[in-house]
């Protein structure tokens, strides 16, 4: 004689390990991908500012300070994308420092080249683009934050 299977059981009955192991595993797939999109926003900032400045400067056959300060620039924000791949967060912030930084130098060149203003516009598109950028990395870096706290 057939007999069907028996029901299965309540979901209060059911093992409540499986319920948190699903839990931490989509956690883990959050964390993942937002650590991948802040990585990435770090490395397009790094990829711009390389673009912008520093390969125009070594074009141009600038000095030399202004070339290793812009090449020391675009690898620190090589090293953030790195270190965003395990911690966003930090690599977030970092970043967010340099950009103010790079905005005080900016405001300094800025001022000491009076009368330029027009040399001055490609430098500013560039913060902006760069702050936007940091702005979408700090946002997914915020995200990928949460979630790592979801999982312990």
């Amino acid at each position: 004689m057939n007999t069907p299977p028996p029901p299965p059981p309540p979901p209060s009955q059911q093992n409540t390990a499986n319920l948190f192991a699903n839990d931490r595993d989509s956690q883990m797939r959050i964390f993942k991908a937002e650590s991948i999109k802040t990585r990435n926003f770090l490395f397009g900032i790094a990829i711009l500012y390389f673009l912008g400045n520093a390969l125009p400067i070594i074009i141009a056959g600038g000095a030399g300070g202004t070339i290793a300060l812009s090449l020391i620039v675009t690898i620190i924000f090589l090293g953030m994308g790195l270190l965003a791949t395990t911690q966003p967060y930090i690599a977030a912030i970092i970043s967010a420092v340099v950009i103010g930084l790079m905005l005080i130098l900016l405001i300094i060149t800025m001022t000491a080249l009076q009368g330029a203003a027009l040399v001055m516009i490609l430098p500013w598109l560039i913060f902006l683009i760069a702050a936007g950028l940091e702005v979408g990395a700090f946002m997914s870096a915020k995200k990928a934050e949460q979630a790592r706290k979801l999982m312990h």
